[in-house]
């Protein structure tokens, strides 16, 4: 087998029959075998019954993760992909018609050293919205574009979940997706941050994160996304996240269990919050940026209590 496409499902049949007919017109490499492996996280509405529609046009691994969480089901994915470069995608996305080409033409020309990833571009739900508002929104809602050039992607850049490309075994050595991250991973929590996760192991590992902006999707954002609560709550959870890639430990000097420049910052950007709303200014750069550090601040809490934990254990 030489390609897996590993697509995850959550109670959106709807959006899953519009991706699957969009991978129905996808144009598969000559001589290429590819399985479109479906993995349903327990949803209770027609996913089913969708994936069987498409299974004349699709070759299409129907499988069921029915532990919640969709690293879990990711993970799921993982085990039983047969390919040898697995690719990474959602059920709410329209690939472009050359995708997979683009990726295994990346693949068969660096088959060792690298993962990949493409441009998504959104696709709102409505046009009702502030468009200042989410040029500071996170990826997944404003869209990823790197760029209109093949290029190795800087530190601070990432790849996201809904369009990216690895040697299946490379992610296997990687050790897969945390489980503890990633859509309903926690009980009553919105939690991020399992594809930086991955992807930093690997780049511990030597692989290089190669940007391939012709391998685009576009991706559906639902209107409900599209509001500052939606946005803020996703960049504190981003920020929780942040906090646990820093190897070694965030610099103190400390306070408690946070470094003493957390709370300087904080209520710096509290107050310059504060004064821009008073005078009549929206303020969203401060409003996020004030999100993303109090996350931050979170994480780096509950990493320090962590270590605690077992060091007393020990």
């Amino acid at each position: 087998m030489d390609i897996s496409v590993v697509l995850c499902t959550w109670k959106n049949s709807r959006r899953l029959g519009i991706t699957l007919e969009a991978l129905s017109h996808c144009v598969v490499p000559q001589g290429v075998t590819w399985e479109l492996v479906l993995v349903n996280n327990h949803s209770a509405d027609e996913t089913e019954r969708v994936a069987k529609d498409h299974t004349e046009r699709l070759p299409i691994v129907y499988v069921e993760e029915p532990l919640p969480g969709l690293s879990r089901a990711r993970n799921k994915g993982l085990s039983l992909a047969k390919g040898d470069l697995i690719v990474f995608t959602d059920d709410d996305v329209r690939p472009c018609v050359d995708w997979l080409t683009f990726y295994w033409r990346a693949y068969r020309t660096r088959p060792e050293g690298y993962f990949f990833g493409g441009r998504i571009v959104s696709e709102f739900e409505t046009e009702r919205f502030d468009r200042e508002m989410i040029k500071h929104a996170p990826l997944c809602i404003r869209g990823l574009d790197w760029g209109g050039e093949e290029r190795i992607l800087r530190e601070d850049e990432y790849f996201i979940g809904a369009n990216w490309a690895a040697p299946l075994e490379m992610v296997r050595r990687a050790g897969g997706y945390d489980v503890t991250k990633g859509l309903n991973a926690v009980p009553g929590r919105t939690t991020t941050g399992e594809e930086a996760d991955l992807m930093n192991r690997m780049k511990h590992m030597g692989y290089r994160p190669l940007y391939l902006p012709d391998a685009a999707v576009h991706h559906f954002v639902p209107e409900r996304k599209l509001n500052g609560r939606h946005i803020g709550r996703r960049l504190q959870a981003s920020g929780y996240a942040y906090a646990g890639l820093e190897v070694p430990p965030a610099p103190g000097p400390y306070i408690g269990n946070l470094p003493r420049w957390i709370y300087k910052r904080i209520a710096l950007r509290l107050m310059r919050y504060g004064a821009i709303r008073l005078r009549g200014g929206k303020g969203y750069q401060d409003y996020f940026d004030l999100r993303f550090d109090i996350g931050y601040a979170l994480g780096l809490r509950d990493l320090a209590s962590a270590r605690h934990d077992r060091a007393v254990s020990k």
